[in-house]
């Protein structure tokens, strides 16, 4: 868990990205003027990160963040429409962003030409702080953080929202309903419960969800235990039906049904509405059943570079559909698709395809307990070509192969929605 303390000494000195608003810090080993680190700065090449002190969990996810071209225009559009203040997570976020990808903002200082880092993670945790999350310069988990980013923004967003109350309803109507979209990687679980003994059936639930976070499945052979999964396995764990059989149907006990060999109760949930960012974990840390202690499983897991939903089981080798994992499926998405009936006044529907590319990558290098974050990403808007990757190590920026990206184990994954318009 993010453990509290108090905000660590501020040593460099600072620099205005999107006006008084958001801030952040630039720094320079030793002094301003001596000795400048540079990193490859040509192609439009990202900014590397200062680690001060163990802070590559903050650094992997801003620089997933920045890959993100979903996410880089929805700070964009939501620019002028977002109350700002010092203390905002969103303005702190998009200053970050945009001085990571080289960005001019309106009303904001231009960066040196000549610096090829900044220290990006201090603006982040003044934020951070002002929301009473007051995060500590030591090794924590870099999916947490995204969590707590995610939440954050969200409640910034709440706050706009009721800011609006207090504004004629009538004024700017269209213009004010977009402040309450959610930020891109906000979707949606449909989980229902049904009994088995009485087969009755509870109402369906959503839930909302910034991140599919995934075991990895159980490996009968202890020889295989770092043996290699596919992504498209871990996700059907994540959705295969869930036998509960300590919980108690409502239903069994308002009829008197109480069996002596229950059954139990089934739980199965599917993707309702997928975000425009899919965020993947692969959980890694588990309990050793041995000794109690904390382990890292090492399992490689293959992962597609694009991920095409509701598409045929015949996919692409690079490709694979969530559609036998259950998206739509406990809404009776599944079943339209085979319902012929059309009203003769209704057009015929557009063939919409969605696909998922792959933007970013976190690895994680260590133990349970220490480690080391790095990322892979490629550039925003897929300047040069699309096998072009860059690993970053916090302030250490390369291009890479795109054969270390597949070759990595893999800890958190950042996709962007596409959406193809096909003509039936």
């Amino acid at each position: 868990m993010l453990r509290l303390l108090k905000e660590i000494p501020t040593y460099a000195y600072i620099a205005g990205i999107v006006g008084a608003a958001a801030t952040y810090v630039l720094y320079t080993p030793g002094s301003s003027n001596k000795k400048k680190r540079k990193t490859p700065m040509h192609n439009g090449y990202p900014r590397g990160l200062i680690n001060y002190k163990n802070e590559c969990f903050i650094n992997v996810i801003l620089q997933s963040l920045a890959s993100s071209n979903r996410v880089t225009q929805w700070l964009v559009d939501n620019k002028e429409k977002l109350t700002s203040s010092p203390t905002s997570l969103y303005d702190a976020l998009s200053g970050v962003i945009a001085g990571i990808n080289r960005i001019q903002l309106d009303n904001s200082s231009e960066l040196d030409e000549y610096q090829s880092e900044f220290y990006a993670a201090q603006s982040i945790k003044r934020a951070l702080n002002a929301h009473n999350w007051h995060i500590q310069s030591e090794e924590h988990d870099c999916h947490e953080l995204f969590h707590l980013i995610m939440d954050v923004l969200d409640e910034e967003q709440l706050e706009n929202k009721k800011s609006l109350k207090s504004l004629n309803y009538f004024s700017n109507l269209k213009e004010n309903s977009r402040l309450t979209t959610k930020n891109p990687f906000h979707g949606y679980l449909a989980c229902q419960f049904q009994c088995l003994d009485c087969n009755y059936k509870y109402p369906l639930k959503l839930e909302s969800f910034y991140s599919l976070s995934l075991t990895l499945p159980q490996l009968r052979d202890q020889l295989f235990l770092n043996g290699t999964v596919t992504l498209y396995e871990c996700l059907n764990n994540f959705f295969k039906p869930e036998l509960l059989v300590e919980m108690k149907c409502e239903n069994c006990q308002k009829l008197g049904n109480l069996p002596q060999n229950k059954k139990g109760i089934v739980k199965r949930q599917a993707i309702a509405k997928l975000p425009d960012c899919l965020c993947v974990q692969i959980q890694r840390n588990s309990w050793s059943d041995s000794n109690y202690e904390m382990i890292k499983k090492t399992n490689y897991v293959q992962f597609p570079l694009s991920i095409k939903i509701d598409s045929n089981s015949g996919a692409a080798s690079n490709t694979f559909s969530l559609r036998q994992v259950g998206i739509g499926g406990l809404l009776g998405g599944r079943a339209n698709l085979n319902n012929k009936e059309k009203s003769p006044e209704r057009k015929p529907a557009l063939n919409i395809e969605n696909f998922y590319e792959l933007r970013s990558a976190v690895v994680h290098y260590g133990n349970a307990l220490s480690g080391h974050f790095v990322v892979f990403r490629r550039l925003l808007q897929n300047l040069g070509s699309k096998e072009d990757w860059l690993q970053i190590s916090d302030s250490d920026v390369k291009k890479v192969k795109q054969t270390n990206l597949l070759n990595s184990n893999v800890y958190m994954l950042f996709y962007d929605k596409i959406t193809n318009i096909v003509p039936n």
